[in-house]
Formats: C-alpha cells, sequence, structure tokens
C-alpha cells in the first residue's frame, strides 16, 4: 500500500482497497494473520497499478530502513 500511495496519492490507496473490499480504515500489522482470500483480493488490485518491479523494490527500501543493521553485517547477498 506504501508502494501505490508513493507512486500514484493515497486516493490510488482507498481505491485498490475498495476494490478488494476492504474497509478504507484498514490497517495492515505483520503480528496478525490474514485470510489468503484477502490477501488474494488484494494483490490483484495493488497489481492494476503497480508492477511485480514496484512491489520489489519497495519491499526492498521497506526492508533497508527496518534492518539497516542485517544489511551493514551482510558481506554477500548469500
Amino acid at each position: 500500500m506504501n508502494a501505490i500511495e508513493s507512486r500514484h496519492g493515497h486516493d490510488a490507496v482507498l481505491e485498490t482497497l475498495a476494490e478488494a473490499g476492504l474497509p478504507a480504515d484498514r490497517a495492515f500489522r505483520l503480528n496478525e494473520p490474514y485470510p489468503d482470500s484477502e490477501a488474494q483480493r488484494l494483490t490483484a488490485a495493488a497489481l492494476h497499478r503497480i508492477s511485480l518491479e514496484d512491489v520489489a523494490d519497495a519491499f526492498f527500501q521497506d526492508t533497508l530502513a527496518r534492518f539497516p543493521t542485517w544489511f551493514a553485517m551482510c558481506k554477500s547477498s548469500r
């Protein structure tokens, strides 16, 4: 959702949630499970606005911001 908002604005986030049949105030948390059907609907709606490359880039940038020490410790991708 952050990737959609940064590329297309907040209205695009609201439209994506609506297309997925989710409430506009939905807040996703890393430590909570969500139904597979909900994830599938949200993924399909999101991919109407952003590409898989956009998703990968957003994931990588978010991971760098959340876990900078882990990346600093790694000497390679292995």
